[in-house]
């Protein structure tokens, strides 16, 4: 594969495991379910981009430096705070996202100007093709 590709593919895969990492490790609750959730994704996406060894150095890295950087962070006065607000008030922000607990789901939003972004629980209804094919 080209060094052009290859780059580009790294950026998108490694900003979307990235960002789904930096959220499980700043947020109180939820973070260790994604830790387990993130796994697989570092396991097998990073192989396109670095190769089967460099994808094995890169899982040893996230196996070992998210709880360590989740448990250094534990000990921070913002993440007592977050993870206090969570619990009695049900939400908290943490760096212009406020997180919030709920019934079925939880939900991110966006604080800063412009559009945000807001998803948590509710239902899916079913759908399928219909007709022959």
């Amino acid at each position: 594969m080209p060094l052009t590709e290859r780059i580009l593919i790294g950026a998108f895969i490694f900003g979307i495991i990235g960002l789904f990492t930096l959220i499980g490790i700043l947020t109180p609750g939820v973070g260790w379910f994604l830790y387990l959730f993130l796994i697989p994704f570092w396991a097998m996406f990073p192989v396109v981009v670095v190769g089967s060894t460099g994808a094995l150095y890169l899982l040893g890295a996230y196996l070992v430096g998210f709880p360590l950087a989740k448990l250094l962070l534990k000990n921070t006065g913002w993440y007592a705070r977050a993870q206090k607000d969570l619990r009695t008030k049900g939400r908290t922000s943490i760096g212009g996202f406020t997180v919030s607990s709920g019934g079925s789901g939880g939900s991110w939003s966006s604080g800063s100007s412009g559009g945000s972004f807001s998803g948590g629980g509710g239902s899916s209804g079913g759908g399928g093709a219909s007709g022959s094919w």
